[in-house]
């Protein structure tokens, strides 16, 4: 977790908790966007899903924070392409305020439904670095 603190960081990029991410995104315009690692756990909290098949904890704060101030969720990622360049590719609405008010719970598992078909498409570019929390079940492939 600290190596890619360091490195975002380093990039300028400006880590905060979800609280102040609740704050920044209250006080921030209409036309305002923040990105919000959602396929990492750095606090130990958050929902245990399937992804997979396998049983795997995910965040679930930007999913609260989304339907509870009815805050549209874009699912990107950051792709490196041909030309050795990270690129930000989005993959859409995960939730939306104009739909029917959907659980945090079904944001994040929209959420990794979508992460899913990204993984499966472009595999070369997801690595997951720290052990896998499976809220303390065993991790079996």
């Amino acid at each position: 977790a600290s190596l890619f603190r360091k490195h975002r960081k380093q990039k300028g990029l400006k880590i905060m908790s979800v609280k102040e991410a609740a704050r920044q995104i209250r006080a921030a315009a209409e036309t305002s966007s923040i990105g919000i690692v959602a396929d990492r756990v750095y606090t130990g909290t958050g929902y245990i899903v399937s992804m997979f098949g396998v049983r795997t904890r995910v965040p679930s704060g930007y999913a609260y924070l989304a339907t509870s101030e009815r805050i549209p969720v874009i699912a990107g990622f950051c792709l490196k392409g041909a030309d050795g360049k990270y690129h930000l590719e989005l993959a859409g609405y995960v939730y939306s305020p104009e739909e029917p008010l959907k659980t945090p719970r079904e944001v994040v598992e929209e959420f990794v439904k979508t992460l899913e078909k990204w993984i499966a498409k472009y595999p070369e570019q997801w690595y997951f670095f720290e052990r896998i929390d499976t809220g303390g079940e065993p991790y079996v492939l």
